[in-house]
């Protein structure tokens, strides 16, 4: 990330692997431990979950596939 969360030395790593009923994801984040830092950490407290559900959902849409479609 380049800019947006107002937390220094911020880095994340997020990791999907397969598991048996999908995909497992894990989203791991260091910073420094300011003032900002432990805002910010309450506010991802609260977004992660609702970030990775929306991604889930996104993901689960049926997709359209225009060469498939043509036939």
């Amino acid at each position: 990330m380049i800019s947006g969360i107002p937390a220094r030395n911020y880095r994340a790593e997020v990791t999907l692997t397969s598991a048996a009923d999908g995909t497992h994801v894990r989203w791991a984040a260091t910073w420094d431990a300011t003032l900002g830092g432990r805002i910010v950490l309450r506010t991802l407290r609260k977004l992660y979950p609702r970030i990775v559900a929306d991604l889930v959902s996104a993901a689960e849409k049926p997709t359209s596939h225009p060469v498939a479609d043509r036939r």
